[in-house]
């Protein structure tokens, strides 16, 4: 075994951090930046990649090649705001990256890999209140999803149906409750959810 030690600059305030150690195309170990100024340790076997990345409300991942003493810097956010009018109690918003910027698309699987070999359904899932949901997101292309199963016989699913751009009035293509964001700059997003 070996230990991997660094220091995340700047970790986000109020944001889980995740390090994972990538060999080939497996987790194949994780652990935890716990100390509040950034430092972690890493148990692993011998890995070609060390994947930091910060979790709800952020999405921001960096990855470096292992080193005896690492620091690693999450590149730039952009602040968006979803929001949505009178979402049904219980809903969910889920936010996948397609593509990030700066960071190398065949390591993206480790976003939501672990090294026990389970797989997150979703890289962030949120639930969707009535006041605006704050995210700080790497840039990128992200599949936004959201809506309420229907579970019981009396409940009624909702799933997403529009999103829009109030700044500039444009509605982006949602499609089975799903829709693409290219993410840039700071943005509000206005979503609606139907039956």
């Amino acid at each position: 075994m070996n230990r991997i030690i660094g220091v995340l600059a700047d970790p986000p305030v109020g944001a889980a951090v995740r390090v994972v150690c990538v060999r080939g195309d497996q987790v194949v170990a994780e652990g935890a930046v716990a100390a509040p100024d950034g430092r972690f340790a890493v148990e692993a076997v011998e890995c070609d990649w060390v994947v930091v990345q910060a979790g709800s409300p952020w999405l921001a991942a960096a990855v470096v090649r292992p080193a005896p003493e690492l620091r690693v810097e999450l590149p730039d956010t952009a602040r968006v705001t979803l929001r949505a009018a009178d979402p049904p109690h219980g809903a969910r918003l889920w936010l996948d990256p397609v593509r990030l910027r700066a960071f190398p698309a065949e390591l993206e699987t480790a976003l939501r890999t672990h090294a026990d070999g389970s797989v997150d359904l979703h890289v962030l899932d949120l639930p969707l209140t009535a006041g605006p949901v704050d995210l700080r997101l790497q840039p990128g292309v992200y599949r936004l999803g959201g809506g309420l199963l229907q579970v019981r016989p009396w409940d009624a699913a909702v799933a997403l149906s529009a999103v829009v751009e109030p700044a500039s009035g444009r509605e982006l293509p949602v499609a089975d409750g799903e829709a693409v964001l290219d993410i840039v700059d700071d943005t509000t997003l206005d979503l609606v959810l139907t039956r």
